[in-house]
């Protein structure tokens, strides 16, 4: 199976670039400050083109590849992530977990994407609910079968920990991506008992944190993200109330909830 290229013939669009200078200006000029000369000239031909000349001389096999054209490249849609999948995956064993971890879990309105990209993005590599393995849904050129990777249940519960902190204390460019996926967590949290709360004292004390914050604070909440956080809120109250987590996570919940 052979996925072609995308149609980008938008980015020719004078209006487009001027809002995608906007872009390069506000959110990579800083994160590529320290290139110089030709890798320069390759990250902006593909933020502007989603053109790459030699990828293996611009990082091609390295973990973060695929993750950062991902973030980078003009089209974020489903056809487009088909196409970078297809074309950069399979280089690297942890570009999977790379990938989920710091790019589809996190909040990604600091890089200027949309609420609707960035779930979009979300459903793209993962299920309704928490699976441990993540497969992505089109193969790859290199090794004709898809990218695999583990999703491990910390990264989960510090990633909503940290953007709930985030979004709660009203930080400048929070997403409230994590509200609209109140059930991918309770599946989370399912899947965590006592003997791994024991084992894991990291995964312990991150999910001590997320209830804290979930509780204790709120007082600068965007008035916006108000009624999707009471819906997210009630959500997992009553799934913890129903039992569906183990005694020692409801436990964790009261003691903060009262």
């Amino acid at each position: 199976m052979i996925i072609e290229k995308p149609d980008l013939s938008f980015t020719s669009d004078p209006g487009w670039i001027a809002e995608r200078e906007k872009l390069w200006d506000q959110y990579c000029e800083s994160r590529y400050s320290e290139l110089r000369g030709s890798t320069l000239k390759a990250r902006r031909q593909f933020f502007f083109h989603g053109t790459l000349d030699k990828p293996r001389e611009h990082g091609l096999g390295e973990k973060s590849f695929l993750r950062v054209n991902i973030n980078d490249f003009p089209l974020r849609s489903p056809e487009g992530w088909d196409y970078l999948v297809y074309e950069y995956g399979g280089y690297n064993d942890r570009e999977v977990q790379e990938l989920a971890v710091y790019q589809v879990l996190p909040g990604l309105k600091y890089l200027g994407w949309s609420l609707e990209e960035e779930l979009a993005l979300w459903e793209y590599f993962f299920q309704a609910t928490y699976e441990r393995s993540i497969r992505s849904p089109k193969l790859t050129k290199r090794k004709g079968v898809p990218i695999e990777g583990d999703l491990p249940l910390v990264k989960v519960i510090s990633q909503y920990s940290s953007g709930l902190s985030s979004l709660l204390k009203g930080t400048a460019n929070a997403s409230p991506k994590c509200l609209h996926k109140a059930d991918f967590l309770i599946s989370a949290l399912s899947e965590i008992d006592s003997i791994l709360l024991a084992k894991d004292t990291v995964l312990r004390r991150k999910l001590d944190a997320l209830f804290k914050r979930l509780v204790k604070s709120r007082d600068n909440l965007p008035v916006q993200y108000e009624g999707d956080f009471s819906a997210f809120y009630s959500r997992l109250s009553s799934a913890i109330s129903d039992d569906q987590v183990d005694p020692v996570i409801k436990n964790m919940w009261i003691k903060w909830s009262g």
